[in-house]
This record gives C-alpha cells, structure tokens and sequence, in this order.
C-alpha cells in the first residue's frame, strides 16, 4: 500500500508535536532520508526479473531506521530500487513525474509473473513521486521557517472567530450581547468587536467572511491536517 504525502506529513507533525527545536528536528528527518535514499551494500545484490542496467547493489536485509515509516516504505520498494530511485530523483529536482515505463518482457516469464513485476515496479513509482514530495516539504519547510520554531500563526480579531465558527461554535441560538461578553473574555478581545462580529460568521460575503481571511485559515486548518475544514472554507471560497 502506497504511503501518501499528507500521510508522510501527518505522521511528521505527530513525532514533532512535542518538539521544542523543529530545525533541528527536521534537519534530522532529512539525514534520516538521505540515509535511505543513499543507501546500499554491494556484498548483496537485490535482483529483479527485470535487467534495469542500474548496477545498484543492495543488501535487503539490513537496512534499519529509527523513523518507523521510512522503514516500512523501504520495505515496499526494496525490490524494485531501481524504479523507486529514478522517479523519486527526478520528480525531486524537477518536480514532474516521469511517465513509468513498462519493462521487457522475457521469452521464458510467464503472462502473469510479468504483469506481477509489473504491478510492483508501478507501486515503486507511484510511492517515489509521493516520497519526493515529502522530501520537498520538508526542505522548503525549513527555508521558510515553516514548522522551524514555536511561533504560532497570528491571526486577527475576524480570523479568531471564524475560526472557532468552522471548528463548530453555533452561536446562533443565542443572543448576540450576551455571546460577546463570555467570548471576549475568553478570546480577551473587545467585546463591541466580537458582537459586531459574531452576526457576520455564517455565510456570504461581508467584512468578517473576506477571501484573504477564509483562504488564511484555509492554509492554517490544512497545515494541521484539519482537511476536511480546510475544503470546507475552499468550497465557501467559490461560493463567494
């Protein structure tokens, strides 16, 4: 089974979720990637029925990670290397995938055996473009300091409560003065603001329900892998 980009990111944000450092820890992260995408032994070669011409030697067995989801995507890939490291460099640099590329098939290899390798080698190629994306995000992460430290987003009076409007707070039952005297306590924010406000949250277009501010909390819901908000508020987006 494929390991996917958002599933790559996911399981990244759950390890670093404690971590004081995230330059560090993801400096780290890219090491451990380097390890993986370098590595080979020539006292095993890893052989395919396919002849790749890559001369890539590969020892199968002892390869080990301290990142448990880079171990298991080498196990789905280790034997057909050859496929996952040509896709995964060149998306990599030029951020295109590459078409893949069906091999010879033998004289003496069966119709099934070889729509088999076949199969494996497009799940290699498949698992390369979504590990390349990975690898990317993570080094664009750090240049743009990203997830390198602690801060948190800022956002606006108007972005705070539309906010917690799509994270499900309904105050549409209630009266409007008396919301904004408990939720600007809590939000430590005017009270005449969050009063004028809250009547704005809903739907439509207006001075709280801005395309700048929906599409900044759009980015902030998907970077914490909140994707079903995010296409929440991208669908109110086209709506507008």
């Amino acid at each position: 089974m494929t390991i996917t980009f958002n599933q790559l990111k996911k399981d990244f944000n759950s390890r670093s979720s404690t971590i004081a450092n995230h330059r560090l820890f993801i400096q780290d992260e890219i090491k451990q990637i380097d390890f993986l995408i370098t590595y080979k032994d020539t006292s095993q070669q890893a052989h395919t029925p396919f002849n790749t011409g890559m001369g890539l030697g590969l020892n199968v067995n002892r390869y080990s990670s301290k990142i448990n989801i880079l171990n298991e995507i080498y196990n789905g890939v280790k034997y057909e290397w050859a496929t996952f490291i040509t896709t995964y460099e060149h998306y990599l640099y030029k951020e295109v995938e590459n078409d893949f590329e069906v091999g010879t098939k033998h004289k003496e290899m069966s119709q099934v055996l070889f729509d088999e390798v076949n199969t494996k080698r497009n799940k290699a190629h498949i698992q390369a473009v979504e590990f390349a994306k990975y690898t990317l995000w993570l080094t664009q992460s750090i240049d743009k300091n990203v997830t390198s430290d602690k801060k948190k987003p800022t956002l606006s009076h108007k972005q705070k409560m539309l906010a917690l409007h799509y994270l499900g707070l309904d105050l549409s039952k209630y009266d409007n003065t008396k919301s904004a005297k408990i939720l600007s306590q809590i939000l430590d924010l005017s009270e005449e603001n969050t009063r004028k406000y809250i009547s704005y949250l809903s739907a439509g277009k207006n001075n709280v329900r801005t395309k700048s501010n929906l599409e900044k909390l759009s980015q902030l819901f998907e970077q914490q892998d909140f994707i079903d908000v995010s296409n929440q508020i991208n669908n109110d987006i086209k709506k507008m």
